[in-house]
């Protein structure tokens, strides 16, 4: 979601009006959420531009303003490279960004607490539902109740699968970040979000 994403407006906001709070953070293979999103976009005529074109262009951006480098950036290099890049006109656009689960979570990490979140796979929930929303009672204090839904929402096919050269340049691309967000979560994130053949 957009709240995740935004870390240099809805953290700091959050922090100042309800520093108590828990949060609930369900994340999804990157590669996956990214061909979905832009699916979306594109379906619903928010874009007009290919994937391909959507994708080049953000990589683009990503260069531009440092964050995709042929170097290790420090803490603060990213850091500022990070707020760069939500600054492009159209932020709420870029798509490869959303992905790099780990410097977002590091950036609400640094106005809350690590234990303030409960954060999970959406793997989880869809072979475990019940299982999983147990997790989510308990870290929230309160009784559980089975849901009643037992359908999935907001499920849209595609009408062409990912070009294969596409989805293995973005998995390259995630693997680091992955393994970052691995050593930030712990080692039941390892391989989380590994293509699986």
């Amino acid at each position: 979601p957009i709240y995740l994403y935004d870390t240099p407006v809805i953290p700091p906001i959050l922090n100042q009006t309800c520093p108590w709070v828990k949060f609930l953070v369900l994340l999804r293979d990157p590669v996956k959420r990214l061909y979905s999103h832009h699916n979306m976009m594109f379906n619903d005529g928010f874009l007009d531009e290919s994937f391909e074109k959507h994708l080049e262009d953000d990589f683009h951006w990503m260069e531009m303003v440092g964050l995709y480098a042929n170097k290790t950036l420090s803490r603060e290099e990213e850091h500022a490279a990070w707020n760069r890049y939500l600054m492009h006109p159209s932020w709420d656009q870029l798509m490869i960004g959303r992905g790099l689960y780990e410097i977002q979570l590091r950036e609400w990490f640094w106005y809350f607490e690590r234990r303030q979140f409960l954060i999970l796979k959406s793997q989880e929930l869809d072979n475990n539902r019940d299982a999983t929303m147990k997790k989510v009672y308990d870290f929230l204090g309160v009784p559980y109740q089975p849901l009643a839904v037992s359908q999935k929402v907001h499920v849209r096919n595609y009408t062409k699968p990912m070009p294969s050269d596409l989805e293995a340049r973005l998995y390259d691309f995630y693997r680091p970040y992955n393994k970052r967000l691995e050593r930030l979560l712990g080692p039941d994130w390892k391989g989380a979000f590994d293509k699986k053949v």
